[in-house]
């Protein structure tokens, strides 16, 4: 994910929660508690526009230590550190998020890239059905069909040949030659 996608994904996340919670703040840049999701919003975006991604995931941690059942900020933290490129962090906030009441395609899509990069096929292949109940996407129909050969060769070569079909691009036929 590049941080582009990142920052929009954010400001995203953060304009579908509106609810305001009362907390206490510090005013250091670098142990701020967030005193609602206003300020977590602002200093959030502030810090990944300034690529400080490491910075802006401390803010969050911080968040959920007064509030670690909070869907939204686990989700944020995990995309965070998803593209940090920290698959295991990721998917521990991911998997919090899932917890709560915070369904949607690209929770689902993420957690099953870290289960996919931590070669949890399995675990890949259940979150990436799950986002696909959110609308069909030949990326992720690729994926279950490459997490479903690695559990047992040839097991997914027809949800591969659909995701092409779909139009999942095939380097020179090299994916539909693999499945013959």
């Amino acid at each position: 994910m590049g941080r582009l996608v990142l920052l929009i994904q954010i400001m995203l996340l953060f304009q579908v929660k509106g609810v305001t919670q009362s907390m206490e703040t510090n005013h250091h840049d670098t142990s701020l508690v967030a005193k609602d999701y206003n300020t977590l919003k602002s200093k959030v975006f502030q810090l990944t526009q300034s690529h400080k991604f490491a910075e802006a995931a401390l803010i969050c941690d911080q968040f959920l230590n007064s509030y670690p059942a909070d869907s939204l900020v686990n989700y944020i933290s995990g995309t965070i550190y998803f593209d940090l490129k920290k698959y295991d962090i990721a998917l521990n906030y991911f998997n919090r998020a899932k917890e709560g009441r915070l369904h949607q395609r690209e929770l689902y899509y993420l957690s099953g890239l870290c289960n996919y990069y931590l070669v949890n096929d399995q675990s890949a292949i259940d979150d990436f059905k799950k986002a696909l109940d959110f609308g069909e996407d030949p990326q992720t129909i690729f994926l279950i069909g490459v997490c479903s050969n690695n559990l047992k060769s040839k097991s997914g070569c027809g949800l591969i040949k659909r995701a092409i079909d779909l139009g999942f691009p095939d380097q020179g036929g090299v994916y539909k030659s693999d499945c013959n």
